[in-house]
């Protein structure tokens, strides 16, 4: 009898037990561990690796900084966005098997796998998949064969999967000048389809330069302008890196005649040197004209074969002529 009482409570604790889970799975669709896709506490963060097709980005925090697969630091400000990207990832909504599968299917290289690391151990991993059936562009799964789902972050209604970039450019600094005036032992300026608009600032002395047109030195100028111009080399940046362009069409802009080629030397004689092209021009008869840009100007960095975007804004204040160092305007 009492064996039969054991037996009776035993079979009601475990009908109890699976009414609670079923219960539970009626009132939240997801499984914790399917769905569980934020990464918190983010400040303990010391490494994400992304992972694609193409290309292989480890974000590793250093005493310097975070850096690119062992070799620069980031871009100032870009790490910590993915990691509050990453921190607020929210499911939007359930896919299911049949549509993950059909969208998904032959679609390798649009498929990037997140990693994270709090030193040794990995806290979270999950796959990211571009599809355009929604507006943020995505489905995500935890591994294979688990559920599908679409993520966004509240208040940011665009592509999540755009938010995590694979290829090693991205992540370089945007800077193009960055120097204080006493920096600067030199400054030459060329134009060349108008030669005669072009000039070279030499530093002579302490608070003193020289202005050269055509190689002459000319014995008056408006002193103040050049070293006001010389103030404007102060954190001149582009706004992105030129990611959708294969290495044929970058060849094909670099090959244009530049609009203008700038190079200034450091007191240490190292040279910075940029070649402008004209997105405009480039674009031209190439289909890709609603890419082009009247504020916009390509941008290549010395004997890189690499092109970002800037904005003439942003350039404008070290764009002159010779005439704004003549007294004359002539």
């Amino acid at each position: 009898m009492r064996k039969i009482r054991w037996y009776i409570i035993i079979i009601v604790v475990l009908i109890a037990g699976a009414g609670i889970i079923y219960i539970t799975n009626l009132r939240g669709p997801f499984q914790h561990d399917d769905s569980d896709f934020a990464v918190k506490g983010i400040n303990e963060v010391t490494k994400i690796v992304l992972t694609s097709r193409q290309e292989k980005i480890e974000l590793k925090k250093t005493p310097d900084g975070w850096q690119v697969n062992n070799k620069f630091i980031v871009r100032e400000g870009s790490v910590e966005f993915l990691l509050q990207v990453l921190s607020e990832l929210k499911i939007k909504s359930p896919v299911s098997n049949e549509k993950f599968t059909t969208e998904t299917k032959n679609r390798s290289e649009n498929v990037v796998f997140v990693e994270v690391y709090k030193q040794l151990r990995r806290i979270k991993y999950f796959s990211l998949y571009k599809v355009t059936s929604n507006p943020y562009a995505n489905y995500a799964r935890k591994r294979e064969g688990s559920n599908s789902y679409v993520l966004y972050i509240p208040g940011y209604n665009k592509s999540i999967r755009l938010l995590f970039v694979t290829k090693e450019k991205f992540w370089k600094s945007y800077i193009v000048f960055d120097y204080q005036p006493w920096m600067i032992r030199q400054v030459e300026m060329y134009f060349p389809g108008s030669p005669e608009k072009s000039f070279r600032i030499v530093k002579a002395g302490y608070n003193r330069y020289k202005l050269f047109r055509n190689g002459k030195e000319i014995p008056l100028f408006d002193t103040v302008a050049v070293k006001r111009y010389l103030s404007y080399f102060s954190n001149i940046r582009f706004v992105r890196w030129e990611l959708e362009m294969d290495r044929t069409e970058i060849d094909s802009v670099i090959s244009t005649t530049p609009e203008f080629v700038l190079t200034v030397t450091d007191t240490a004689g190292v040279q910075t040197t940029i070649k402008t092209y004209s997105k405009l021009v480039s674009l031209a008869g190439r289909g890709k004209e609603t890419a082009a840009s009247q504020d916009e100007v390509f941008v290549k960095q010395d004997d890189t074969k690499e092109l970002s975007v800037a904005r003439y804004y942003d350039l404008d204040p070290v764009i002159k002529e010779i005439k704004y160092f003549l007294t004359n305007g002539k």
